[in-house]
Formats: structure tokens, C-alpha cells, sequence
């Protein structure tokens, strides 16, 4: 079984200009991948769609064979694929324990 499987994903912030066009990919569960690549080559937007913070214009993505855009999967979605933003500031819901 795949842990992330991309299909054909097309995605595009303002519908005209793709940041991700035409990706396939697959990753084994139990892989651990490094994305690399400079600003702007579309790493946050891959992982967004990873845990269906995006859905992709084209194409599916799969997250432990759950299609991201199945709206009844999405919390199973984003329990299996977890993000750590950046900035440590974005990880923060309360200041005080």
C-alpha cells in the first residue's frame, strides 16, 4: 500500500498560472522523503494537498488510499497526514498552558 499517491495533479492559486502541473508520484508507507527545492517550486502546495488543505484542479491525490477529495475523509485525511508549518508561531492555539 502507498502512504501518498499523486495522479496527473494539476494545481493553480489563480487559475491561470500552474504551480503543479501533470505530478505523479508515489510513496511506500514506512518511506521517509525529503522535498527539496527553492522558493516558489511548490513543496507547501504538495504537502497542502497531501492532507486536503487544497484539493488539486486536476487529477487526485491519495492519502492511505483516501481520494483528499472525498469531503466525508477528510478528517481521517488530516488525522494520517499531519503538517508542521514553518514559522513555530503557526503551531501555537493558546499562549498559556
Amino acid at each position: 500500500m502507498n502512504a501518498i499517491e499523486f495522479e496527473h495533479v494539476r494545481y493553480s492559486y489563480d487559475g491561470k498560472v500552474d504551480v503543479l502541473h501533470d505530478l505523479s508520484f508515489e510513496i511506500p508507507e514506512g518511506q521517509f522523503v525529503c522535498l527539496l527545492g527553492g522558493n516558489g517550486s511548490g513543496k507547501s502546495t504538495c504537502v497542502r494537498l497531501m492532507n486536503a488543505l487544497l484539493l488539486p484542479d486536476e487529477g487526485h491525490v491519495r492519502t492511505c488510499s483516501m481520494d483528499t477529495a472525498d469531503k466525508s475523509q477528510i478528517v481521517a485525511v488530516r488525522q494520517a497526514c499531519g503538517m508542521v508549518f514553518q514559522n513555530p508561531d503557526d503551531q501555537l492555539v493558546e499562549s498559556v498552558v
